[in-house]
């Protein structure tokens, strides 16, 4: 019998898996932005390894990219051990726009990821229920809307409250997809 040394992951492929798991569901290019990848062929050959190793699966997106999520080994690795495995679902798209809004403020801000707080970090603080922003670095929070919404719908939630504590402060904008 053949016996196969386990695959021993790297502290940037740790990384990957953990930022991987904050958006539940992103590109290579996003994760090659986010990560500080200085060559995007080698972020994609990292996350084939990945894959190949059985951390994450791969799913086609809407724009024919491949879409990277966590496999519960995956999950595991990173101490989740009782979290369920991504589901595609209608949020796939939501949540690769997220992770294109948090790949800008990198490119753009300088901002590291640690830097930005997001949608399933505030979860684990708040009821059930609670509205929350999609990303919040400092005083602001962002929202992504991929649907129209009525201006006042709109001001209503940029101008709720708290970002950590459920709502957005002043300093906050929101995205909207356009038409």
């Amino acid at each position: 019998m053949v016996m196969y040394k386990e695959y021993e992951l790297t502290d940037r492929e740790y990384y990957v898996l953990i930022i991987i798991d904050a958006l539940r569901i992103c590109t290579a290019d996003v994760v090659a932005w986010l990560a500080g990848y200085t060559d995007y062929s080698y972020c994609r050959k990292s996350l084939m390894r990945l894959y190949n190793n059985g951390y994450v699966s791969i799913v086609k997106g809407n724009n024919g990219k491949n879409c990277y999520f966590l496999k519960s080994k995956g999950l595991k690795s990173i101490g989740k051990y009782n979290s369920r495995v991504y589901e595609v679902s209608s949020m796939t798209n939501h949540c690769l726009e997220v992770g294109i809004v948090c790949a800008w403020l990198r490119a753009t801000r300088k901002l590291h990821f640690s830097e930005m707080l997001l949608d399933m970090q505030l979860r684990e603080s708040q009821a059930v229920g609670e509205h929350r922003p999609d990303i919040v670095v400092g005083n602001l929070a962002i929202e992504v809307e991929l649907n129209h919404k009525r201006k006042e719908t709109l001001t209503r939630n940029v101008l709720s409250k708290d970002p950590v504590s459920g709502g957005h402060p002043p300093g906050t904008f929101a995205l909207q997809h356009p038409q």
